[in-house]
């Protein structure tokens, strides 16, 4: 009886025992479970903070190709009116230089009519 009583408690002692590593097992695994939850949140709350970095960056870039475009517009703009006013001193300074011609031209033909008189009076 008492081999029989030995037996029993051992029994009872393995399945004891085999019970309580599977409830550490158990336990392990919840907690690590628990750990895979928690860096998922994590990893989920780090994707969103990334998501809204990339649309502000997104805003700034479309504000800044904006303005770099507005910039290039007004630069075309002062080349535009560059170019006009020079073509217009240009215009301006052949007006006065054909203005300079005629009038040496006025004064050689006024010196010819002159010595052509001249000439005649003689």
């Amino acid at each position: 009886a008492a081999s029989s009583d030995a037996q029993i408690l051992l029994r009872d002692t393995v399945e004891s025992t085999s019970a309580q590593e599977e409830l550490q097992q158990a336990k392990d695994m919840m907690e690590e479970a628990a750990r895979k939850a928690n860096q998922a949140e994590e990893d989920k709350a780090n994707a969103e903070i990334a998501l809204e970095d990339t649309s502000r960056a997104e805003v700034k870039a479309a504000r800044t190709l904006e303005k770099a475009r507005l910039e290039k517009a007004q630069v075309k703009e002062k080349i535009r009116q560059a170019t006009s006013r020079s073509a217009a001193g240009i215009a301006e300074e052949r007006l006065a230089e054909a203005k300079k011609r005629e009038a040496k031209e006025q004064a050689a033909s006024q010196d010819i009519a002159e010595l052509a008189h001249l000439k005649e009076a003689h």
